[in-house]
């Protein structure tokens, strides 16, 4: 039997983080380890829990997911983060893949397809949403680069993986 993904939330809304909790851990090959309401608690909860994969929201109460998905990746290096979010602006995606998350989506996306997102960042894939500007062209700022010096330089793989979702932009 193949392991369960081991997903985490970070959800502020208490209805839709129950939702997605008991949504994932009945989906098989899936497992829920964790249900944070807000940016504390996930950093000081998620790396005992060790998840392989975070669904964030952007817009938590004190630190935003923004903020928080360096934070992890600081801790868990490993960790894959999709944030999950109920707006689709551009800058903020961006800003959140700059610190270090794998994909994007709404929340409104399809349940379905929230499961296969999660099983393709899981396996190296960029799960991502079309927004207006393509933020995948855009060069890095390098001054918000330099303020964050424990950022490990992209790999090729990775680069070539942006590069490529740049372009279906």
């Amino acid at each position: 039997m193949t392991p369960s993904i081991r997903v985490a939330l970070v959800e502020d809304n208490a209805r839709l983080r129950e939702q997605l909790a008991q949504f994932i851990a009945a989906a098989p090959g899936f497992a829920c380890v964790g249900a944070c309401a807000d940016a504390a608690t996930a950093l000081a909860t998620l790396p005992a829990a060790a998840p392989e994969v975070v669904l964030m929201d952007i817009r938590l109460p004190g630190m935003s997911g923004v903020e928080c998905v360096a934070r992890l990746k600081a801790r868990l290096p490993e960790v894959k983060v999709v944030m999950l979010t109920a707006y689709d602006d551009s800058e903020t995606i961006f800003q959140a893949l700059e610190n270090g998350a794998s994909g994007y989506l709404l929340k409104r996306t399809p349940p379905a397809d929230l499961l296969r997102s999660i099983q393709e960042v899981q396996n190296g894939g960029a799960p991502m949403i079309k927004v207006g500007t393509p933020v995948a062209r855009r060069p890095p700022r390098r001054s918000r680069r330099a303020e964050l010096p424990h950022r490990a330089p992209l790999m090729d793989a990775q680069v070539e993986r942006w590069t490529w979702v740049g372009e279906a932009f």
